[in-house]
């Protein structure tokens, strides 16, 4: 597998890769729109469903 990492950009202060690909046979990649570091999540989210 080959990964590829491109497009890099600032986001408060570190570079982020924008671009993301892999290629393993199959060539895939991940466009990246919009990155916030160190969110607050709702802990919600990781509750296991009822």
């Amino acid at each position: 597998m080959t990964a590829f990492f491109e497009d890099y950009r600032d986001v408060d202060g570190v570079k982020v890769a924008h671009h993301r690909a892999t290629k393993n046979g199959e060539y895939r990649q991940i466009l990246v729109t919009d990155i916030e570091l160190n969110a607050e999540v709702d802990e919600a989210l990781f509750r296991p469903a009822e």
